[in-house]
């Protein structure tokens, strides 16, 4: 049925204008005569991103590494990983890194019992609405963890950006567009537990790496707040409705 529906919803995007999350699915849904907007859903505000610029950390070196992962815990986001990620970077510097979980689904069972080997050094949180106390995780964590299998462009990415989180994440679906075509943070293949760790390491002890994706990444951000999409989305439909039903080419407003 999913199937069925992304096809007629594709057809139909080859005459109506449409809005699409993620460079990804923007091309996937261009081709027709109707234009399409590429987008980033945001809820980062303009006052956030100044706020949180002024206000960034680096990892203490006496003291554990800070992982932060935000998302749903259902099969397709891969939640698993960060537990076998984890057990390697355990193996190799004991006591050097702690995981907060953020988010709730049909595997929160499964991977408390899993997390239970490592003591403290894994907390879960559950959902955690937008909000004060959801950006106080981001601003309390050092390295930002991504791991889904498959992927649009998740809010989470521009949200750690926003509070200067450097990011190591799954090379799936618009991620990589997202990211500055990798430039804006560690990229690695889906499942791959050694290749998560390896990349989480590297961030953690290298500085200058971290100065270079957090700079990067506010860059991004200030292009992405919830201010500029809406009035970007806004522009789009006064276009669309101007132009009838839209036969213009594929539709991309300047950031």
């Amino acid at each position: 049925a999913a199937y069925v529906l992304e096809t007629l919803f594709r057809l139909l995007a080859r005459r109506v204008p449409t809005v699409a999350v993620g460079a990804d699915l923007a091309r996937r849904y261009s081709g027709g005569t109707a234009p399409v907007l590429e987008l980033t859903v945001s809820l980062v505000s303009e006052s956030d991103v100044h706020s949180w610029s002024a206000d960034t950390h680096d990892p203490d070196t006496a003291g554990p590494v800070e992982l932060l992962s935000v998302g749903r815990l259902d099969p397709e986001k891969a939640p698993e990983m960060l537990l076998k990620a984890l057990a390697l970077l355990e193996k190799r510097t004991p006591g050097r890194y702690r995981l907060t979980i953020v988010g709730d689904g049909q595997l929160e069972g499964e991977l408390r019992a899993e997390a239970k080997r490592f003591g403290d050094a894994v907390r879960f949180r559950g959902h955690v609405p937008n909000g004060p106390e959801l950006f106080g995780l981001y601003r309390a964590s050092d390295v930002f963890v991504h791991v889904a299998r498959t992927e649009g462009l998740p809010q989470v990415l521009t949200e750690a950006q926003a509070a200067g989180l450097p990011i190591v994440a799954t090379d799936v679906g618009g991620v990589r567009a997202g990211l500055g075509d990798g430039a804006e943070a560690l990229l690695v293949p889906p499942n791959d537990p050694e290749a998560l760790a390896v990349a989480i390491t590297r961030v953690a002890s290298d500085g200058d790496l971290r100065a270079v994706f957090r700079e990067l990444g506010f860059a991004r951000a200030r292009t992405q707040t919830l201010e500029r999409q809406a009035a970007r989305v806004a522009a789009f439909i006064s276009s669309s409705e101007v132009s009838g039903s839209g036969n213009a080419p594929e539709h991309r407003l300047p950031d």
